[in-house]
């Protein structure tokens, strides 16, 4: 990928609803040149409209629906984010 320096986060859900759990984390690629970004599935944390889930099943794989990009640094303005893939480890 190759970002712009901004804040981005994945949500990974396990239905196929919009206002369910989403599976969810953060990163920041560096602004202008192609990296690779590897995110354990553990990583991802579970949330309801932003906010924490307790007791949460544990994310699996082979239950994955939907994936999401979204910016995730509450800033107004152009941004940019360029993928190439995406895939599963």
């Amino acid at each position: 990928m190759r970002g712009d320096g901004r804040r981005y986060k994945i949500n990974l859900r396990t239905d196929d609803g919009f206002d369910g759990v989403a599976y969810q984390a953060a990163f920041e690629p560096p602004g202008g040149e192609w990296t690779v970004l590897r995110l354990p599935l553990a990583s991802f944390a579970p949330t309801r409209r932003g906010r924490p889930v307790e007791g949460a099943p544990e994310l699996r794989p082979e239950g994955l629906r939907q994936l999401g990009l979204a910016i995730g640094d509450r800033q107004a303005g152009a941004f940019a984010l360029a993928l190439r893939s995406i895939g599963l480890e």
